[in-house]
């Protein structure tokens, strides 16, 4: 084998082209690459922001379910409440506490049920 030192029109052309080629092929895909990797910074920041509201919404409900468990012990406390004054109107109709009198035998006096 031996090396041909001559370059002609050919060799050039043909080197030339395969540079310029490859030079649009990179430029192409490089643009390609480029607009995919935009989408992709756009997508990502839509489910960071998603991601935020998420937050955002869940930081509701822990609040809403302390406030659920504060209205969970106030109506505790009220039915206690009320058990503790129901108790004591039936001791009353029932002549016991401080309204008694041997003529009566309930709140409702002489009108009986």
């Amino acid at each position: 084998m031996t090396f041909d030192p001559t370059i002609n029109a050919g060799n050039l052309i043909t080197i030339v082209l395969g540079v310029v080629i490859w030079t649009v092929t990179l430029a192409v895909a490089w643009t390609k690459f480029g607009g995919r990797m935009d989408m992709l910074e756009f997508r990502v920041g839509l489910v960071e922001d998603a991601l935020g509201k998420i937050a955002a919404v869940l930081d509701k409900f822990s609040a809403n379910e302390r406030e659920v468990a504060l209205l969970k012990q106030e109506v505790s406390a009220l039915q206690v409440d009320y058990s503790t004054l129901h108790a004591t109107v039936e001791g009353l109709r029932k002549g016991e506490g401080f309204i008694q009198n041997p003529r009566r035998s309930n709140i409702d006096g002489e009108y009986k049920r």
